[in-house]
């Protein structure tokens, strides 16, 4: 049988190991309303990561769990990734990335074109940046999503797309799960 508590203030005690603190049993899990946040995990990685071919590759080190809280929220999911390309002819060079959870792509047709960069000459060009995406992701389950990135570089004629080129550089990869 459900019962519900009615209270206009809760306060931790004001001294000792646990002070100003309300503190839950161990798995328990509170849980707010509409919009609240609950729970937030971060992966960070600086593996270098190099992909000659139109096709996506797995970005090393990106991927990663996270086990959602509720199964009536979304998933705010925010990548912040250190991207490299190079073209030896001129005609421009750039990366595209993507989002997968659970081996689905997040992105919008479009969206991974962001980081494409045009020169008027002939001579060879790099770049070096940083690319922040967002997504929202409806979550239903409570079990175990399987969150990583993906990229490739944009053309054929492009020599490479490297994420954290050398290893000095990082990624990673927010989620924030908000409550339906």
């Amino acid at each position: 049988m459900a019962s519900e508590l009615i209270v206009q203030t809760l306060k931790g005690p004001t001294s000792g190991a646990n002070a100003n603190k309300i503190l839950l049993g161990s798995g328990q899990t509170l849980v707010g309303g509409s919009g609240q946040v609950l729970k937030v995990q971060h992966q960070r990685w600086s593996d270098d990561t190099t992909n000659s071919s139109t096709s996506y590759a797995d970005a090393t080190g990106s991927s990663f769990s996270y086990t959602p809280v509720s199964s009536n929220s979304s998933l705010l999911i925010t990548t912040s990734l250190s991207v490299y390309s190079t073209d030896d002819d001129g005609n421009g060079t750039g990366v595209v990335t993507s989002l997968l959870v659970d081996s689905t792509p997040q992105d919008l047709p479009g969206d991974g074109y962001e980081n494409f960069f045009v020169f008027d000459n002939s001579t060879a060009c790099s770049i070096y940046l940083r690319e922040h995406k967002e997504y929202l992701v409806s979550n239903t389950v409570t079990s175990a999503r399987n969150i990583k990135v993906q990229f490739r570089k944009y053309a054929s004629n492009d020599d490479e797309a490297r994420i954290n080129r050398g290893g000095f550089y990082y990624s990673s990869i927010t989620v924030m799960e908000i409550a339906g």
